[in-house]
């Protein structure tokens, strides 16, 4: 590695992914307060050609990854097939609840899975239905926070107008905690 000048005029943070994208070894040496590179001519190619435009690209793609990685984390304990359920008995429990707020008129709804839970765990169909529908308003109001924060972030990079602006901006606060430790489907 050799020593590399830059004078960070387009920033650090999101230029650093692109020289990553670009394959170049790009390394802040701390002890001697410098950045350094293999590859100075390949460094000053990518630094050339990035704009403003790519730097809050590379913000919004960072903004979109956390997220992705907040509903990962938060459903990585739940299996594919558990969750790919949850709109069966989503719709199952409010179709029950509505027929059993109104006195059971008319036609029972269809609560197979209701049903079927109800009977193994011992306990009414009315429980396992108001349960669902509490758990599905926690994971509406998680997945909506997360969509709103990240949407917040990605609109409040696109009027930044220099590349300090784009480095210094904070997307990592007002998210909500990656857990879905309430929440309990099945």
């Amino acid at each position: 590695m050799t020593a590399f000048a830059y004078d960070g005029s387009k920033g650090e943070r999101y230029l650093s992914l692109e020289m990553e994208a670009a394959g170049v070894e790009w390394i802040w040496n701390a002890s001697l307060s410098q950045r350094e590179t293999k590859d100075a001519a390949q460094a000053s190619i990518v630094i050339a050609g990035f704009t403003l435009d790519m730097a809050k690209a590379n913000a919004r793609r960072m903004i979109r990854e956390h997220a992705a990685e907040l509903r990962n984390t938060a459903m990585a304990e739940y299996s594919a097939y558990e969750v790919g359920a949850w709109p069966l008995k989503v719709g199952q429990a409010k179709a029950f609840v509505d027929w059993d707020d109104a006195g059971q008129l008319g036609r029972k709804p269809d609560s197979g899975l209701l049903i079927g839970e109800a009977t193994v765990a011992a306990v009414t169909e009315r429980a396992v239905a108001d349960r669902i529908i509490l758990n599905s308003g926690l994971a509406e109001a998680f997945e909506s926070t997360v969509a709103g924060v990240a949407t917040k972030h990605k609109n409040a990079i696109e009027p930044l107008t220099t590349f300090a602006a784009v480095d210094a901006y904070d997307w990592s606060v007002g998210w909500p905690p990656a857990s879905l430790t309430l929440f309990d489907m099945g």
